[in-house]
């Protein structure tokens, strides 16, 4: 009874300013309104196709390995292609509302401002995600994410549930079409602009402030990962440009932006999508006209949300990663390899070629085509495996050498880290230690204190381990932030 006490209120309120006059909202011409038709109907279709190839996609991808599917923000991006299978559904309906009684109408109105905005709310949650983790470096909390679907769900209803139950929605004269009604009337655009036009413009400005501040930070990061790499190039430090850790640190940076250049675009969506129709919606209520140039700018735009997610979701680092390991099961399942010629003989024996399609299509397109792929493979954050180099070799040579020698308060990774050849470079670090040891704290005092007094009348072995302990203890604070960003990083790509 109260909603249509409210409806009834409301309706005495709208006070027009034509005199009662029902001004005409629509195009004259057949042809246009035919091409809007069409083109609305047509890409809503695509959209619906696009919506269902990402949710099968997926389900593939998590009936194979549920850990290819492990990132929020693919999470967020299949409920995103659920919601546009469901608005094209719903545009579809609109297209065809003209024989509809003013409460199918409402009903279809309804469904289309809902899922509009719960599909620009789930995009701004990957937005938020992206500004909590990426730029301000926040730990990866999972019980957030529930948060994302229940504020982008409970919002969209409301910002629906409201006009809906205010009497707003229904068969509009003057557009002749299902929409806020009466469509001329001031108070009819206020709720329009407070329950749907409003929080679409919020959701794409806040989105593009986000994408454009992420892509300042990847710029800036890029910047300082190329400075860090030129200036261990040029340096003469040897072990800094083997070191594991730095190099596990440049790929796992490298990784973390990859997948935020990726992400990044699911913003960039609403602005795509939704500006036209914005634009045309406020252009005719400025006016009092509709605009042909407008509505085929915002018409088909509002269309594709399902097609242009599609095309990002492909794009995402975590399709790519999914087709890399089913192609390497594949390669590891059908190829062939070598077997032994004889139980007594390790000569190896190039094995017959198996029969089939599944080993003609592995021969054929995948192993023709693998190769090294470092600089642009997905990478697994939860892979524990470290790169091989030649430091790790020349460490155990080193160890075994120079064990009896070492001091009891030497570290490990000091001595597996050194080249063998390091007399030259050893004795150019000691002497510079001098120069620098009166800017050292306290807490370095005991490393330094030796270079006055014993180490020129040191042998090689001896200036080795001192050199490496100076080292150590000058380089332990940039390790341990190495480790802390690698653990942040592996953190923030679980989250993203």
């Amino acid at each position: 009874m109260l909603p249509r006490q409210l409806a009834s209120h409301l309706q005495r309120r709208d006070v027009d300013a034509f005199n009662n006059t029902v001004p005409v909202y629509t195009f004259t011409d057949d042809y246009e309104i035919d091409i809007l038709h069409d083109l609305n109907v047509d890409l809503n279709v695509a959209s619906i196709v696009a919506a269902v190839g990402v949710f099968t996609i997926t389900l593939l991808m998590r009936l194979y390995d549920k850990k290819l599917v492990d990132r929020v923000s693919l999470r967020l991006s299949l409920s995103i292609s659920i919601t546009d299978f469901l608005q094209a559904i719903a545009l579809e309906l609109w297209a065809f509302s003209s024989d509809f009684n003013d409460t199918g109408c409402a009903g279809v109105t309804f469904l289309v401002v809902w899922l509009s905005n719960q599909y620009l709310f789930l995009s701004v949650a990957i937005a938020v995600n992206l500004q909590y983790l990426f730029l301000y470096k926040k730990p990866f909390n999972p019980a957030l994410e529930k948060w994302y679907y229940i504020f982008a769900i409970s919002l969209s209803l409301l910002s629906g549930a409201i006009p809906l139950a205010a009497g707003r929605f229904g068969a509009d004269q003057a557009q002749q079409a299902c929409w806020y009604k009466p469509s001329y009337t001031a108070l009819s655009q206020k709720w329009e602009y407070g329950s749907y036009i409003i929080p679409n413009v919020f959701c794409i400005v806040y989105c593009l402030v986000v994408v454009l501040m992420v892509a300042a930070k990847l710029k800036q990061e890029s910047r300082e990962l190329d400075k860090q790499i030129s200036c261990r190039t040029t340096s003469d430090n040897k072990e800094e440009k083997l070191d594991p850790t730095s190099i596990i640190r440049r790929k796992t940076r490298r990784a973390v932006n990859r997948v935020v250049r990726r992400i990044i675009l699911y913003p960039i969506i609403p602005a795509v999508t939704q500006l036209g129709f914005i634009v045309s919606e406020v252009y005719l209520y400025l006016y009092k006209e509709p605009s042909f140039a407008l509505n085929l700018w915002g018409v088909p735009t509002s269309a594709i949300p399902g097609l242009c997610n599609f095309i990002a979701f492909l794009i995402d680092p975590a399709v790519y990663n999914a087709c890399e390991c089913v192609k390497r099961d594949l390669i590891a399942k059908y190829a062939e390899c070598p077997t032994p010629k004889n139980s007594d003989s390790t000569t190896l024996n190039q094995s017959a070629t198996r029969t089939g399609f599944m080993p003609w299509f592995v021969r054929t397109f995948l192993i023709s085509s693998k190769k090294s792929s470092d600089g642009s493979t997905f990478f697994m954050m939860s892979s524990n495996s470290h790169p091989v180099n030649k430091s790790s070799h020349m460490s155990q040579a080193l160890k075994t050498k120079r064990q009896s020698r070492m001091h009891p308060g030497a570290s490990e990774e000091t001595v597996i880290t050194i080249p063998s050849k390091a007399g030259s470079f050893s004795m150019k670090v000691f002497v510079e230690t001098k120069v620098l040891d009166t800017s050292e704290d306290d807490q370095n005092q005991d490393e330094v204190a030796w270079a006055d007094t014993e180490g020129r009348d040191l042998d090689m072995d001896n200036l080795n381990f001192h050199n490496d302990k100076w080292e150590d203890a000058s380089n332990n604070a940039q390790r341990q932030m190495d480790k802390k960003e690698m653990q942040q990083a592996k953190g923030m790509m679980l989250g993203l």
